[in-house]
This record gives structure tokens, C-alpha cells and sequence, in this order.
């Protein structure tokens, strides 16, 4: 499944039918004229559509009526803080198509740059993503992580001395975040927890042939909240009991899209089975590779070094952008920063 094309189709159906705006009886009519290329876009069952219309009618997460987290040994929880993964299990039997629920975006940005400026803003999100993610909060955890992981390996990498920074009058504090908002970053594109939806960019498209092309878009990168993190993925049929898609909604009363993710079950599913949905590896590597290029990373040599040493491919990157955020605010030591 190609995710990127298939949330490009998604928007080019959001500007269409929001724009030819029809009469309908009801107001869930309008929703469903509102939306329903989208939603037949997403996948999710028509029988759910009015069970969607009524959650976001009232705001309501309902996720808590259907799942608890659970610590599960996994491949993938051995390199991470506490060594283990929190996934989704269901509270209750389920069969096929029977439970949708909303899940809210805890992140969203469109380069590095853009997610450190959040983080800045923000200050509660780095411990939060740090967890959705299960990457190092602190930089002596990560420090102490890495060096375990370099031995017999290159010396000299970004996180084993800071005397040389010292020495040569750089700010050490912001060293020491650089070097754990570049990790967390690393988690995200690496665990596959980082999605992708593209907006327009307000440029018009080009013509050809006489016909207009849609207008250009550029990539918007999110990550989902606690529930969303914690339905695992998996790139097997067998072992795939969820879905999860973006979608915007038009919110009559605020007259404005309104991003989430929309999950429901697509097979039976048993009390305490732990819930997953279908993401390749083919796709992960795309969307990295987008966030390369959107923040100005040269991909081959980011992807190589990523995959030796964990987030330094963005250290230098996150660095510079927390320069230009605290020379902004006119502070000169990222150290007293620290949480």
C-alpha cells in the first residue's frame, strides 16, 4: 500500500467536494457528502461512517473502550528504554468491522527545523515523544547507550566526549539536547511511527495539455498520540487486525480541516489479542527519505549513517536549528534549559 499517493488522492478529494458544498436534509448528510470520498479513500466500512460522524460530533476518544496497553518482549523493545514495547491489546471480543475510534495527532511539522521550533515552544513534548517512542529522554541514558553500543566500533562519535565542545567555548547544554532530540527523531523515522500526509503549498499547479494540474504539495509529518503508537505494526498478513488512516475533518463550526487518524478493526479480533496494522518496510524507508529531503540532508550518506550510529545523521541539523531558536530569544546557553 502506498500511503504517500494514497493520502495525495485524499486531498485532492478534500478540495473537491469541500469546495462543491451540496444541500442535504441532515447534518449528518452533509458529513457524509462532506466526506465520503475520503472516507471510501481511507477503506473504512460505510456501516462505521455514522459510528465516526458521532465521535467527532462530541469530540470523543473512545479508544479506552476497546484497549488497554500491555509490556511485550519484542525485537524491536530490546533497543529501547526499559527494553520492552507497550502495544494495544483489545479489552473485549471484537468481530470484523465492529469498532472505530479516533486517534489524535501529538506532533505534527514538516522538517527538523519545524520540530525543534515545537519542541521549543512546547517543552512538555520531548519527554512525551521520547516515550511514545521509547527513545532516551536523558542525554547520560543515551550517552551510556551508546557507548555500550560502540564498543568495537568507530570511537569518536557525537555523544562519547563533550571536552572538545568545551575546549572550544560551545554551548554544551545544547550539545546535550541536540543529541537527544536527534535520537528521538531517529526512533520515529526507524520504529515507524512517523506518518505522512501532503498539503497544498499554495503554489499552483501546472498546465498541460490545457488542462490545470492540482496545485504542488509538500509533506507534513506527524506522529499519533499514545494510542496510536501502541497499535504495533507488522509487514504480515497474518498477524494484521487493525487499520489506520489519516483524515481531515470539516468542522462546521470552527470552518476548518481538522486533522486526525481514524482506526477500526478489519478481522475478529479476541479479548487480550494484541492489535496491529499492516505497515511495510518499503514505506518507512519512503517516508525517511521525504524527511531527509524536506530538511535538507543529503539522503544516501543520512540513511548509511543512520543505520551506524542512531540519529547522529540529524545531530549537526538539530543543532543549528536550536541555535536560531535561542538566538531568537536572545539566550545564549542552551544548559539552563535542561528538564
Amino acid at each position: 500500500v502506498d500511503i504517500v499517493h494514497k493520502v495525495d488522492a485524499i486531498l485532492i478529494v478534500i478540495a473537491m467536494t469541500t469546495s462543491n458544498d451540496t444541500e442535504a436534509d441532515t447534518a449528518y448528510g452533509v458529513f457524509e457528502s462532506s466526506h465520503a470520498s475520503m472516507l471510501e479513500i481511507s477503506g473504512l466500512p460505510k456501516i462505521l461512517w455514522s459510528n465516526l460522524y458521532e465521535q467527532l460530533q462530541q469530540n470523543a476518544f473512545l479508544a479506552g473502550n476497546h484497549l488497554q496497553f500491555a509490556e511485550i518482549a519484542t525485537a524491536a523493545g530490546a533497543d529501547k528504554e526499559g527494553g520492552a514495547d507497550l502495544a494495544a491489546i483489545s479489552t473485549h471480543d471484537m468481530q470484523p468491522n465492529e469498532v472505530v475510534f479516533l486517534v489524535d495527532h501529538a506532533l505534527t511539522f514538516t522538517n527538523v527545523f519545524d520540530s525543534v521550533q515545537a519542541v521549543h515552544e512546547h517543552p512538555s513534548l520531548l519527554p512525551r515523544i521520547a516515550a511514545l517512542t521509547g527513545a532516551y529522554a536523558s542525554f547520560d541514558a543515551l550517552l551510556a547507550a551508546r557507548r555500550a553500543g560502540n564498543k568495537g566500533r568507530e570511537e569518536g562519535t557525537w555523544t562519547d566526549d563533550l571536552s572538545a565542545d568545551r575546549a572550544e567555548g560551545r554551548s554544551v547544554g545544547l550539545r546535550m539536547r541536540a543529541a537527544v532530540i536527534a535520537n528521538i527523531l531517529h526512533g520515529l523515522l526507524y520504529g515507524q511511527q512517523l506518518e505522512m500526509y501532503r498539503v497544498a503549498s499554495g503554489t499552483t499547479g501546472a498546465e498541460r495539455d490545457g488542462v490545470q494540474q492540482p496545485p504542488e504539495t509538500v509533506p507534513a509529518f506527524f506522529v499519533m498520540d499514545e494510542v496510536g503508537c501502541r497499535i504495533l505494526t507488522s509487514d504480515e498478513e497474518g498477524s494484521v487486525n487493525m487499520r489506520v488512516a489519516p483524515f481531515f475533518y470539516l468542522d462546521p463550526s470552527a470552518g476548518q480541516l481538522v486533522p486526525y487518524s481514524i482506526a477500526w478493526n478489519t478481522s475478529a479480533v479476541a479479548k487480550d489479542e494484541i492489535l496491529c496494522r499492516m505497515k511495510h518496510a518499503a514505506v518507512a524507508e519512503q517516508l525517511a527519505a521525504e524527511f531527509f529531503r524536506a530538511s535538507k540532508i543529503e539522503i544516501d550518506a543520512a540513511v548509511e549513517r543512520e543505520k551506524q550510529f542512531p540519529g547522529e545523521a540529524f545531530t549537526l541539523v538539530v543543532e543549528a536549528a536550536l541555535s536560531g531558536v535561542y538566538k531568537e530569544d536572545g539566550e545564549e546557553d542552551w544548559g539552563g534549559k535542561q528538564d
